[in-house]
């Protein structure tokens, strides 16, 4: 931890990046005694342990020991029992209370006049006296526990689907532990847990998952895979379910897919209409290699399976080989391949001298054989192949490293796309628009030029939210065009120095530009800059 006079930057004890304290929100763990919440992973240090919290307090700057103070003061326990029943959060209780001192007004006047919440959030509170039997750790309001209906599990497995499906879950995690199963939701790239089952509940739930998923119980011991389909909230999912064995039990992962929103188009993913110009012309070529390339959990794939399902659109004969299928396309030959099975990608590729297709997806660019492969197939049909990079220029660099020779590159290569996804900032609850401060965004690379032209915006937090202030999340891309000029340089076999500038010349907006645009029209934040380290 760090102490300065403009700030007060503290390392996250869970994931260990660096946040700014004093703007960060406070929890809604203990109202009297909250804690920061990390704008990374979203998870406060109320569970770190004592050298911790100790750390944090004995370097703390005396604002922050006073707002602690004054929620400690408090004698009104109305505040309290709002942030339980999930209808305030602590800053705001934190702002009334400031306000309260200054007026001498009852703090539940304050709090309707300013519209933080009801007059009937107001009676509930004081009639019920806040308790609610299940809340997730970053508030987000939920009715009933899992553990209430843990004798059947039809009802269990039932719920925890149509309520990941409510919160915009894109996966479930359920995994036990020595003691009980633990449950966790992943809601725009990030977890949030529930109250656990208990530890009895996990035979009778995977045994009626392994049901529903078409499993075969009698392998057990080694990984499975499975789809399902369904239909929660009247709308149509699919399912996809993967099983781990542990020495704890078996740990099942399932992803909702919502049939309404996977196949996007262009400017759905977040394109810009130049980038879109810019790929349209590249998916319109009758040969050469698109790169699509993003760390791992960044989108890549969904936009491949939106790009399948462009192409499918028209008189081409699209084949794509795929690790594992997650998306049935209309019109595309989707094949799974499995070095398990015998028939991995290697042999994919080779077996397409027979099939002729117009249109190849390699889903899996993995090694220095596959990836020559595919760069020759380039040359003579569209290739649109996949791999993990942090940068347009390193995803072509991954070329270089896999020994394919320069000049192949050089023919094969049209366009080269990076991707990250950002959260975007709750409408409904957004505020700010204010100007940054340097001398704070310093330490992240940001110069004053650049921070000059900043206005920053933040979430509030509300119930369509689940008070943290983002919903869902977009794509944020980097597109590299391979024009003359650049395939002189890679026949070249240059640096990573030479790409970047010849890509700079060639008008390319790079992800951090194109981040700090969406900071300052409002729909993202600074945190998720940071977050990226862009």
């Amino acid at each position: 931890m760090a102490k300065t006079s403009q700030a007060y930057v503290v390392r996250c004890w869970n994931c260990l990046n660096d946040f700014e304290a004093i703007e960060a929100v406070w929890c809604n763990c203990d109202p009297r005694k909250p804690s920061k919440l990390c704008p990374f992973c979203l998870q406060c240090s109320c569970p770190a342990d004592e050298d911790y919290k100790h750390n944090f307090w004995a370097l703390a700057p005396d604002s922050l020991k006073e707002e602690v103070a004054i929620l400690e003061r408090s004698q009104d326990r109305l505040g309290e029992i709002l942030i339980r029943n999930q209808k305030l959060t602590t800053p705001e209780l934190l702002r009334a209370l400031v306000e309260q001192k200054r007026t001498g007004d009852l703090l539940g006047k304050i709090l309707v006049q300013k519209g933080w919440v009801s007059a009937s959030d107001i009676d509930e509170a004081l009639r019920y006296q806040g308790y609610k039997p299940l809340v997730d750790v970053n508030g987000a309001e939920v009715q009933a526990s899992p553990s209430d209906n843990q004798s059947v599990p039809q009802e269990t497995l039932n719920y925890l689907l149509t309520l990941g499906a409510k919160k915009g879950a894109s996966d479930i995690h359920i995994e036990p532990t020595q003691d009980e199963v633990a449950i966790k939701f992943r809601i725009d790239g990030y977890f949030y847990k529930l109250k656990p089952l208990p530890r009895d509940a996990l035979e009778p739930l995977a045994a009626k998952i392994g049901s529903l998923f078409r499993l075969d119980p009698t392998r057990e011991g080694v990984p499975q895979k499975g789809r399902a389909a369904t239909q929660l909230l009247e709308r149509e999912y699919d399912l996809l379910a993967q099983t781990l064995p542990t020495q704890k039990g078996i740990s099942t992962t399932i992803k909702l897919v919502d049939r309404r929103f996977f196949l996007k188009n262009f400017t759905a993913l977040g394109l810009t209409p130049a980038h879109q110009l810019f790929l349209v012309r590249a998916l319109d070529a009758p040969a050469g290699l698109i790169l699509v390339s993003s760390p791992p959990f960044n989108g890549a794939m969904t936009t491949c399976y939106s790009l399948m399902d462009h192409l499918a659109k028209s008189e081409r004969k699209v084949v794509s080989l795929e690790p594992s299928i997650q998306w049935q396309v209309p019109y595309v030959n989707q094949i799974e391949v499995s070095e398990d099975r015998g028939f991995g990608i290697r042999e994919a590729l080779r077996s397409l001298t027979t099939v002729k297709p117009d249109v190849l997806f390699a889903l899996d660019l993995s090694d220095k054989v596959t990836a020559s492969q595919v760069c020759q197939l380039a040359t003579s049909m569209l290739v649109i192949a996949t791999l993990p990079a942090f940068s347009s220029v390193e995803a072509l660099w991954r070329l270089y490293e896999y020994g394919v020779p320069p000049s192949l590159i050089s023919r094969s290569l049209t366009l080269v796309l990076n991707q990250r996804l950002v959260r975007r900032i709750c409408t409904n609850c957004r505020e700010g628009g204010d100007p940054a401060d340097q001398e704070k965004l310093a330490p992240y690379g940001i110069n004053e030029e650049e921070a000059a032209g900043l206005r920053l915006y933040r979430g509030r937090g509300c119930p369509t939210c689940n008070r943290i202030g983002y919903r869902r999340r977009k794509g944020i891309f980097e597109i590299m065009i391979i024009d003359d000029e650049m395939k002189d340089i890679l026949a070249k076999r240059p640096t990573v120095p030479d790409i970047e500038a010849a890509a700079r010349r060639s008008g390319m907006e790079t992800l951090r530009e194109r981040c700090l645009h969406d900071v300052t029209d409002g729909t993202t934040s600074i945190d998720e800059f940071i977050r990226w380290r862009l």
